[in-house]
């Protein structure tokens, strides 16, 4: 393949991903991808650190690579529906915690494993030394995008 028809099919194959259902594909589809990862990151910490109650918005802003902002938009949607809790850090006034609430455990939970069962299905259709393969190669992409970005923008 020339440089072109190899430019031409990633950028197909990358539109094509963009396309997939932004929905979780868990049969309930009540979280969208960003929601169900923002989601994750809270109950994945409040497993690790149980003392600690919640996560702040800076940090959550951090492990998802988005502004802050940005975060806060989403966690005002998801507080709407009752699925988190935002309440000042009582040892930095200054800082927000955000933690799960009984329901936003359920419907995390419900979401991860329908994510979970479609996911053992992909790699079983794909292969697991495929998979390894193709995860291997999105890693380098990644970089590769990661550090041409980085150059273009001159943050090194």
């Amino acid at each position: 393949m020339t440089n072109q028809e190899v430019r031409e099919h990633l950028f197909k194959a990358l539109h094509r991903f963009g396309k997939i259902k932004s929905h979780i594909s868990s049969g309930v589809g009540e979280l969208t991808k960003g929601e169900f990862f923002c989601m994750g990151i809270i109950a994945d910490r409040n497993r690790r650190r149980p003392e600690r109650s919640g996560v702040q918005v800076w940090d959550l802003a951090g492990h998802m690579q988005v502004r802050p902002p940005a975060v806060s938009r989403m966690l005002r949607g998801l507080e709407e529906r009752g699925l988190i809790r935002r309440e000042v850090d009582p040892a930095d006034r200054r800082n927000v915690r955000v933690s799960l609430t009984e329901s936003g455990r359920e419907v995390w939970q419900r979401e991860a494993e329908g994510y979970q069962r479609t996911m053992d299905r992909v790699i079983d259709r794909m292969g697991p030394e495929n998979m390894e393969t193709l995860l291997d190669l999105l890693d380098r992409l990644a970089a590769a995008i990661e550090e041409e970005q980085n150059e273009e923008t001159g943050i090194c």
